[in-house]
């Protein structure tokens, strides 16, 4: 690790996203497209089945962040 300090502010939502990423990322595929359109919604849902303590705006904001991090990652490869 660098001496780099954290930036992040809300560590619980970082680690929630890290959590959740592994479980919803399969839905952000082109291989898991239907009819062309992306299934955020079945990540939104899935992610609420497996986490139901979260709120509606907290899964609307990982599922979100989630989708940037996998379409940033497509970026670069």
């Amino acid at each position: 690790m660098t001496g780099t300090p954290e930036r992040r502010r809300d560590l619980e939502l970082r680690k929630q996203i890290d959590d959740a990423y592994e479980l919803i990322a399969p839905f952000f595929e082109p291989s898991g497209h239907w009819a062309g359109h992306p299934q955020d919604l079945l990540a939104y849902r899935t992610l609420r089945d497996h986490l139901p303590a979260l709120d509606a705006a907290r899964a609307h904001l990982i599922v979100a962040v989630a989708r940037r991090i996998h379409d940033e990652r497509k970026a670069r490869t």
